[in-house]
């Protein structure tokens, strides 16, 4: 399965020791390599003998037995850009990543989010609706991995007079009621896409013909999330062409997400509505009150956490340490309904590398 900020909700609610994060990069562009099969096998390997040491192979053979039926799961044949596995000794989960990872084996009494809190965070998921009669569809994913939506009533059909799902035809060119069934098509999609969006909101960026977007347009209570619109028929082209053509679409408007964000801060630092600074964020996100953090890309920050504080390390292997304390300030600002963008080195200048805007 994917990765979503709900999985991330759900894992970091789990707690108990031994509780084993192993986190590893995919080839996507060598599916079937063995090289893969190995590094999973070998960060296996090194959790497996960790545990042991710690507990004893009886007390670990639980955890070890998930641990390898998770690595075993993974399906190599079609990878994506990473995967993490969580085993502890009564459950498994196994989640593809449409973003690499650094390898990483963690056990510790909760699973390790950070790496994909940041990775969601940098690679914002987005929907694609697909305006059709044969059928509208509806997919969902991050950069150039999107992914065919089969529930919530996708791919959805013109119906037929007795309810029945007209597959091989939509309506009638040249019928009276045509435009009004089409209304209402466009209306159960859109209840549809509501329905979906209520738990998990994502930008949108809605592709079909010209009369379907005009019809669509009437209809629906999304245009606030629709960021963008691509003119043609696209009922039976492939995720990945999909990917690629909505491409620039969301580069602009990731841009242009920087980009206000940015001048919200220029603007709201000197009124005391955002700090710069990790330890001063690290403080005001502990306390739930970090809205959207801003962090400049390859900023790392090894510390020790004291008196609920950060105080620089020079030694992120050290005992106690968090080896790159932006990637924890990450995942706890999410953790706490918060947001992050991230820019490019440098980007963030005298408000840089690391900055927060507080809630008001």
């Amino acid at each position: 399965m994917g990765v979503n900020r709900s999985d991330l909700v759900s894992l970091r609610g789990l707690r108990g020791y031994p509780a084993v994060t192993v986190l590893s990069p995919l080839q996507r562009h060598r599916p079937g390599n063995s090289e893969d099969r190995v590094r999973l096998r070998n960060l296996a390997d090194h959790a497996r003998r960790r545990l042991e040491e710690e507990l004893g192979s009886r007390e670990s053979a639980a955890v070890v037995g998930r641990l390898e039926a998770g690595i075993e799961s993974v399906d190599l044949r079609n990878p994506e850009e990473g995967v993490a596995i969580f085993a502890s000794s009564t459950e498994t989960h196994v989640l593809n990543l449409p973003f690499s990872v650094p390898e990483r084996v963690v056990v510790n009494d909760t699973f390790d989010t950070r790496a994909l809190a940041r990775g969601l965070a940098s690679r914002p998921r987005h929907r694609v609706l697909a305006l059709g009669e044969k059928p509208a569809r509806l997919l969902e994913g991050s950069g150039s991995l999107l992914a065919e939506v089969h529930t919530s009533g996708f791919p959805m059909f013109v119906e037929g007079a007795q309810g029945e799902p007209l597959e091989s035809g939509g309506f009638a060119s040249h019928s009276s009621r045509s435009d009004e069934q089409r209304r209402q098509f466009f209306r159960r999609v859109d209840h549809a896409l509501g329905a979906r969006s209520v738990s998990d909101p994502l930008p949108i960026v809605a592709l079909g013909t010209t009369r379907d977007l005009a019809y669509f347009d009437q209809v629906t209570r999304h245009r606030d999330a629709i960021i963008g619109h691509l003119v043609g028929n696209h009922e039976l082209t492939p995720p990945d062409r999909m990917a690629a053509l909505v491409a620039p679409v969301i580069d602009a408007y990731l841009a242009k997400q920087r980009a206000d964000t940015l001048a919200e801060v220029a603007e709201a630092v000197g009124s005391g509505r955002a700090i710069v600074g990790i330890k001063p964020a690290w403080e005001c996100a502990a306390e739930g009150r970090g809205r959207v953090l801003l962090v400049e890309d390859g900023f790392e920050y090894p510390a020790r956490v004291v008196d609920r504080r950060l105080e620089p390390a020079g030694d992120a292997d050290a005992p106690g340490v968090l080896d790159d304390a932006t990637d924890t300030l990450v995942d706890l600002v999410l953790e706490m309904g918060g947001d992050v963008v991230f820019f490019e080195p440098g980007a963030l200048g005298v408000h840089g590398p690391v900055a927060l805007l507080l809630r008001s």
